[in-house]
Protein backbone atom coordinates (compact mmCIF):
# COMPACT_ATOMS: atom_id res chain seq x y z
CA UNK A 1 0.00 0.00 0.00
CA UNK A 2 1.11 3.17 -0.70
CA UNK A 3 1.62 6.18 1.73
CA UNK A 4 -1.74 8.69 1.92
CA UNK A 5 -0.33 11.65 0.27
CA UNK A 6 -0.26 15.05 2.72
CA UNK A 7 -2.59 18.24 1.89
CA UNK A 8 -1.26 21.62 1.53
CA UNK A 9 -2.58 22.57 4.93
CA UNK A 10 -1.24 19.67 6.72
CA UNK A 11 2.59 20.54 4.79
CA UNK A 12 2.23 23.96 5.83
CA UNK A 13 1.11 22.64 9.47
CA UNK A 14 4.27 20.29 9.37
CA UNK A 15 6.42 23.04 8.27
CA UNK A 16 5.54 25.43 11.16
CA UNK A 17 6.08 22.93 13.57
CA UNK A 18 9.48 22.43 12.62
CA UNK A 19 10.05 25.94 12.63
CA UNK A 20 8.37 26.24 16.12
CA UNK A 21 10.42 23.54 17.39
CA UNK A 22 13.74 24.99 15.78
CA UNK A 23 13.08 28.24 17.68
CA UNK A 24 12.47 25.97 20.93
CA UNK A 25 16.29 24.15 20.44
CA UNK A 26 17.51 28.14 20.03
CA UNK A 27 16.28 28.99 23.19
CA UNK A 28 16.76 26.02 25.66
CA UNK A 29 20.62 26.13 25.35
CA UNK A 30 20.36 30.08 26.90
CA UNK A 31 18.27 28.78 29.71
CA UNK A 32 20.32 27.44 32.83
CA UNK A 33 19.11 24.78 35.25
CA UNK A 34 20.56 24.27 38.41
CA UNK A 35 19.98 21.10 39.71
CA UNK A 36 20.19 20.31 43.56
CA UNK A 37 23.37 18.21 44.76
CA UNK A 38 22.27 14.35 45.11
CA UNK A 39 23.49 12.45 48.32
CA UNK A 40 26.26 9.80 47.50
CA UNK A 41 23.52 7.03 48.30
CA UNK A 42 22.32 3.99 45.87
CA UNK A 43 18.83 3.90 44.88
CA UNK A 44 17.03 1.00 46.15
CA UNK A 45 14.09 -0.81 44.20
CA UNK A 46 11.28 -0.50 45.72
CA UNK A 47 9.41 -3.72 46.51
CA UNK A 48 6.13 -4.24 46.70
CA UNK A 49 4.35 -6.68 48.18
CA UNK A 50 2.07 -8.99 45.92
CA UNK A 51 -1.30 -9.68 47.27
CA UNK A 52 -3.83 -11.58 45.59
CA UNK A 53 -6.78 -10.74 47.35
CA UNK A 54 -8.93 -10.76 44.19
CA UNK A 55 -8.22 -14.15 43.26
CA UNK A 56 -10.07 -15.56 46.28
CA UNK A 57 -13.34 -13.38 45.52
CA UNK A 58 -13.20 -14.58 42.13
CA UNK A 59 -12.53 -17.99 42.96
CA UNK A 60 -15.39 -17.92 45.03
CA UNK A 61 -18.11 -16.00 42.84
CA UNK A 62 -17.04 -18.83 39.76
CA UNK A 63 -17.04 -21.50 42.22
CA UNK A 64 -20.60 -20.26 43.25
CA UNK A 65 -21.63 -20.54 39.13
CA UNK A 66 -20.25 -23.67 38.89
CA UNK A 67 -22.12 -25.01 41.68
CA UNK A 68 -25.30 -23.31 40.52
CA UNK A 69 -25.17 -24.43 36.95
CA UNK A 70 -24.25 -28.19 38.04
CA UNK A 71 -27.37 -28.39 40.25
CA UNK A 72 -29.50 -27.07 37.80
CA UNK A 73 -28.65 -29.69 35.47
CA UNK A 74 -29.03 -32.31 37.79
CA UNK A 75 -32.30 -31.35 38.85
CA UNK A 76 -33.76 -30.92 35.33
CA UNK A 77 -31.79 -34.68 34.61
CA UNK A 78 -34.04 -36.16 37.83
CA UNK A 79 -37.28 -34.02 36.77
CA UNK A 80 -37.01 -35.74 33.37
CA UNK A 81 -35.74 -38.86 34.76
CA UNK A 82 -39.12 -39.21 37.11
CA UNK A 83 -41.10 -37.96 34.32
CA UNK A 84 -42.63 -35.32 36.13
CA UNK A 85 -42.28 -33.34 32.36
CA UNK A 86 -41.72 -34.58 29.69
CA UNK A 87 -40.22 -32.40 27.19
CA UNK A 88 -40.42 -33.00 23.28
CA UNK A 89 -40.08 -36.58 24.21
CA UNK A 90 -37.05 -36.72 25.33
CA UNK A 91 -36.03 -40.01 27.41
CA UNK A 92 -33.83 -40.79 30.07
Amino acid sequence: MSKKRKTRSQKIIAATRRNNLSNITEILPSLSIEYPAQANHAIEPKTYAKTYAYVLQDARKTFLVISIIAALNIILFLILKLKVINLFGLVF
